[in-house]
């Protein structure tokens, strides 16, 4: 079921600020400003899902680009 955000609740939301280019295999995390070629063992959907596993758990957005970054180094996937 989907449901409306006032902006009260918006200081909850955190993340989702990358792009994934399904043709070049390429992510790019916009706060960051950095782009990673994506392992071509790895799905795009894999990385989709391990960088939204990461969403609202820090209080910047260059910080949950960070830690996404450094997650995806750590599995080999950039």
């Amino acid at each position: 079921m989907r449901e409306e955000l006032n902006f009260d609740d918006m200081d909850k939301v955190t993340g989702g600020r990358y792009v994934i280019n399904g043709n070049r295999h390429q992510i790019a995390f916009r706060d960051a400003r950095q782009v990673f070629k994506i392992n071509p063992d790895v799905s795009d959907y894999q990385v989709m899902e391990a960088c939204d596993s990461l969403i609202g758990k820090y209080s910047t957005e260059v910080e949950y680009d960070n830690a996404c970054i450094a997650l995806l180094q750590s599995k080999g996937w950039i």
